[in-house]
């Protein structure tokens, strides 16, 4: 019988150990930074609450709907001098893993500059672009993670992933950044129309740091040329969550699995 009730305590331990770790593990959602859906109506809000609003230098809300977006408007750019940026710096310094999403639709291999976070990534460490121009590979549309190589000064690291996506219809864009990947091909994962797509990266980490605390640009690069040619719908930028949960709560239960093992 004692045998019995000390099994009994020991499972009634387990459990409520359990469920205090998940209570305090990390939520398996990703949290929002920042949301623009570019509708008429609300043109610079960022619908995310954190109050991230949008300053417009020549964009055009235009009614342009297409399926997978919730609304109507979107956000349009002739390719000679129309752009917008963060009113204010968006900080995504706190975060080492972050998720930018995003409908575009363009038409050529040139098209500009989608989104920057910095004025010019040139020698920037931290600093993140997307495009569709990549240089002497216009043919693809470039995702890039840039950090300063203590080689070269003023220099940048290239960690990229290419995707043609530039067919004058609607495609959903994804990017995630890793800052903590030690796997070269995890820094940077790519999604085109919600699979994963482009060219590995090659193994940089070590160059990284931190993302920054500065301006986002759409449409341009820093409001002085590289100006995009197409619409941008949908702009999501998401902090990746942790993994965890699972982890903490065989964590926080070995110690009373061990115990049990010892006195069986």
């Amino acid at each position: 019988m004692a045998q019995r009730n000390d099994n009994l305590i020991l499972i009634a331990a387990v459990i409520f150990t359990a469920v205090f770790a998940i209570a305090l593990a990390p939520t398996a959602q990703a949290a929002t930074i920042a949301q623009w859906s570019f509708e008429a109506n609300d043109f610079l809000a960022d619908s995310s609450g954190n109050g991230n609003t949008l300053a417009n230098n020549g964009a055009t809300a235009v009614e342009d709907p297409h399926a997978g977006a919730p609304g109507t408007g979107v956000a349009s750019f002739d390719g000679v001098n129309d752009w917008m940026r963060t009113a204010a710096n968006l900080d995504l310094s706190p975060y080492s893993q972050i998720r930018v999403s995003w409908w575009q639709k363009v038409a050529a291999a040139s098209a500009g500059i989608v989104w920057e976070h910095s004025p010019s990534f040139v020698g920037e460490p931290g600093a993140i672009i997307a495009d569709v121009n990549d240089g002497g590979n216009a043919s693809r549309g470039k995702i890039g993670v840039w950090g300063a190589n203590p080689a070269v000064s003023g220099a940048n690291i290239n960690l990229d992933q290419y995707v043609n996506a530039y067919n004058s219809t609607w495609e959903h864009v994804a990017v995630e950044i890793d800052l903590d990947a030690t796997n070269g091909a995890d820094v940077v994962k790519l999604f085109l129309n919600g699979s994963p797509t482009g060219i590995p990266t090659t193994a940089q980490t070590a160059n990284l740091t931190s993302f920054l605390d500065d301006v986002l640009y759409l449409g341009t690069r820093g409001g002085t040329g590289t100006y995009l040619t197409g619409s941008i719908d949908e702009l999501v930028i998401q902090s990746i969550p942790e993994p965890g949960t699972i982890a903490l709560l065989f964590a926080a239960a070995m110690p009373l699995l061990l115990l049990r093992r010892r006195n069986g």
